[in-house]
């Protein structure tokens, strides 16, 4: 459908003058309008050639003006100050949301200047070289060409791992998309009907659908759903508006008219089968933060993964050099852990956070912190705190193993090294051991999932972009929701059952031993 830098395909989109950023080439059929999107495009082709006689054709030329005079429209309306934080080699997404935020208004500015369709707005708009533009200028460090070097072992954010594309799947890049969204204005408008109206209420829809059973699975345990959960915070998280202080904030209770302009709550029908008793009409929900495309290029919106895209036990280590380094003990390759109950011969638990203790920490209890770890989940639910910990633990085993072993090594080597094995550990898990029991052994072999009996892999291509989807963040990967359990059940040393719990108070994570029943009940708990 379109080409760039001089090339023409499939007659919509040339680049063919030094003046025009983008040339639009529009068919028009009598009595019927502007050439429907590419994905009908076929067929309309047919249609026209039998039936219609064609109608005028139009050359739409944007120009690196044009690109420029929308950039000075948006940056008057939004105020728009630039975050100085978004020229640092891996900026947070608070610093690079407004440079997104502009780059949207932008792109819906020309838009309706050009009165663009969706497909236009999806497969035209971001072919435009940027970097002949003043948005450039503007544009995240983190988003332009990367310098590389071959370094021993992999960067903390992805940078370089690939050296053909040292952007691909990096920490606080987009998600991909293989489908074009549907926006309303196809820049960032939530989605309508398709009469235009608004779409049928989310919580009613979904009451309705997806009742609540209660089906176990007598040969799997909880722990596959842990796992699964545990790897998908390895692999994804949109990034979440904050406050001022980085927290958390509500929508719900604050009017229509002075809400946060990315909440997007979701009303609750008063006959709603579960919320109705509660007399809640409201359930919270925000908009993630908006994302960069490479060179900053124009489009639709994105989202930001703010974690690396690739199954590297970020959830261990982190996905940034600052959390890397909060979380190391720069002692003989050791992480950080929170040794409260030494004085008892108790095992360590993870370090506390302690810097913003009110982040994402329900329920604190006096005088004690949340935990901190390579996810800023891990504080979600016990079985996750309890993974975390497991893997904490076992990192600094591994440490002190390789150490025994190569004393010669600095603490430097021993924490990649050690790093590097519990990277592979957590792949090999993944794949020879949790997969086959999601998606089945026959789909292992029909999709090449399997692992090697022996040797090893030589097949990586590094012309395979690892960046995660937003189907798969949004949607796909959701289907694990189904696995959760109301309950946890804790057992006794002697494997005896205690008692259920609908959720294990936070305060409860601290005490001595109040956290091997509830490793115990990984087994005795099953899967729904």
């Amino acid at each position: 459908m379109f080409g760039g830098d001089g090339n023409f395909i499939g007659g919509h989109v040339t680049l063919t003058s030094s003046d025009c950023a983008l040339l639009l080439h529009r068919h028009y059929v009598h009595g019927v309008g502007r050439t429907p999107a590419l994905q009908f495009k076929d067929f309309f082709e047919a249609f026209k050639t039998s039936f219609v006689s064609a109608g005028p054709h139009e050359q739409v030329c944007i120009k690196y003006s044009d690109i420029n005079s929308a950039l000075r429209e948006a940056k008057s309306r939004l105020n728009y100050i630039h975050p100085y934080a978004a020229n640092d080699p891996l900026p947070e997404p608070k610093d690079i949301a407004p440079t997104a935020e502009l780059t949207l208004l932008v792109t819906k500015i020309l838009a309706t200047q050009f009165r663009m369709t969706h497909d236009e707005i999806m497969n035209g708009l971001p072919l435009i070289d940027t970097s002949k533009t003043e948005l450039y200028d503007l544009c995240p460090a983190h988003v332009k060409p990367v310098p590389c070097t071959v370094e021993r072992y992999r960067s903390m954010d992805g940078r370089c791992n690939n050296i053909k594309h040292p952007s691909w799947g990096v920490t606080n890049t987009p998600f991909v998309r293989f489908l074009p969204p549907l926006y309303s204005d196809g820049v960032q408008g939530p989605r309508q009907a398709a009469d235009g109206g608004e779409l049928p209420k989310a919580r009613a829809i979904s009451s309705f659908i997806h009742r609540d059973f209660d089906h176990p699975n007598r040969q799997l345990s909880i722990l596959v759903m842990s796992w699964g959960q545990f790897i998908d915070h390895d692999l994804t998280l949109a990034a979440p508006p904050r406050d001022e202080r980085d927290l958390d904030f509500e929508c719900c209770s604050v009017p229509k008219k002075y809400q946060h302009p990315l909440c997007m709550t979701i009303e609750v029908p008063r006959d709603d089968p579960f919320y109705s008793q509660y007399g809640r009409d409201c359930i919270e929900f925000k908009r993630s933060l908006a994302g960069q495309r490479p060179g900053c290029a124009l489009g639709p919106r994105s989202h930001i993964n703010i974690l690396t895209h690739a199954i590297d036990a970020n959830f261990i280590y982190g996905s940034t050099d600052a959390l890397a380094k909060k979380l190391r003990s720069f002692h003989r390759g050791q992480l950080r852990v929170w040794d409260r109950f030494r004085e008892l011969g108790l095992k360590p638990m993870l370090p506390p956070e302690s810097e913003n203790p009110e982040r994402d920490c329900i329920a604190r209890p006096r005088h004690l912190f949340c935990f901190l770890a390579g996810d800023e989940r891990v504080n979600e639910q016990i079985h996750l705190t309890v993974l975390h910990t497991f893997y904490v633990r076992d990192h600094n085993r591994m440490a002190d193993e390789l150490a025994r072993l190569n004393p010669h090594w600095d603490d430097d080597r021993l924490y990649h090294e050690t790093r590097h094995i519990m990277a592979a550990a957590v792949q090999f898990i993944t794949y020879n051991e949790f997969l086959p029991m999601v998606v089945g052994e026959e789909n292992m072999v029909r999709y090449n999932l399997t692992l090697q009996k022996q040797g090893y892999w030589h097949g990586y291509d590094p012309d395979v972009n690892l960046a995660l989807s937003n189907s798969f963040q949004s949607a796909a990967f959701r289907f694990g929701h189904t696995f959760i359990q109301g309950m946890v059940r804790r057992y006794n040393k002697y494997h005896e059952f205690i008692a259920p719990s609908v959720a294990v108070p936070s305060n409860q994570r601290y005490k001595r031993e109040r956290q091997k029943p509830v490793h115990r009940g990984y087994i005795g708990l099953h899967l729904l």
